[in-house]
């Protein structure tokens, strides 16, 4: 009877594994009354290994932007997540109850889009180039709805992390506060900025940085000297203009 199930798993509509009589017949055990049960942890180690190649947060991926050239970025919090206990307990109930089913895989976090591990899994997003210091926000069809030079991190330590991000709080005016200094106990720097968008965590993101030297702006190897602590500075302007047409989630891309 257990061996009769037939299971189709489903991510995003696409069938990515089936569960047949061969994959069940390995997570059957006996108890002392030979009473046939399913054994979790082995269902559990097979829901791990499908997880891992579905997985996209952190992965590496490959997409051509809007303007023809071609980028690798890894890293980020962005992407597709996998509810790994979700996934097992719904395959063991379905196996129990000696059903032919279709379960569509259960998430704790998603992408706008879903194309496999490697693929680009957003629509809108913020395009970084840390090459080029300049920044280009596309909407879902790729046309341009903002874009500015900037001056990221400085190379080292204060490097602007490279990775699949999202916007995650856009309320405006904040104060940019520093570690502290180990011999003086204050921090080392004390910032209020008119607009806060942070993308990784709380601590990296864009702002104005009306401090920099505007020229500096306009020179792609500025960052070098004059970097920022990791953040993507930009002029006043530009931040409102940014802080005034994005939303919380929408996915910004870092790459060098």
């Amino acid at each position: 009877e257990l061996l009769g199930v037939n299971i189709s798993i489903k991510m995003n509509g696409n069938e990515v594994a089936t569960i047949g009589s061969a994959e069940v017949a390995q997570w059957i055990m006996f108890d002392e009354n030979l009473t046939p049960t399913i054994n979790q942890e082995a269902v559990s180690s097979w829901a791990s290994s499908l997880a891992d190649g579905l997985n996209t947060v952190g992965t590496k991926r490959t997409y051509t932007r809007e303007d023809g050239k071609q980028i690798t970025v890894s890293g980020g919090t962005y992407g597709w997540s996998i509810d790994n206990d979700t996934l097992v307990q719904s395959v063991v109930d379905a196996v129990n109850a000696k059903q032919s089913t279709e379960i569509e895989v259960p998430t704790s976090q998603t992408g706008d889009v879903y194309n496999g591990q490697g693929q680009r899994d957003w629509g809108a997003y913020i395009d970084i180039d840390i090459s080029e210091q300049h920044a280009r926000y596309y909407d879902e069809s790729g046309n341009i709805v903002w874009e500015a030079n900037f001056i990221s991190g400085k190379p080292g330590e204060d490097a602007t992390p490279e990775g699949v991000w999202q916007i995650n709080s856009n309320d405006g005016a904040s104060k940019l506060i520093g570690a502290k200094d180990p011999e003086t106990g204050k921090p080392k720097y004390e910032s209020p900025v008119s607009y806060w968008m942070p993308f990784e965590g709380n601590m990296v993101g864009f702002h104005d940085a009306t401090w920099q030297n505007d020229k500096s702006f306009d020179d792609p190897n500025s960052y070098k000297w004059c970097g920022s602590h990791g953040c993507i500075n930009l002029r006043l302007a530009d931040a409102k203009a940014l802080h005034d047409c994005i939303k919380v989630g929408l996915c910004v891309v870092v790459h060098s």
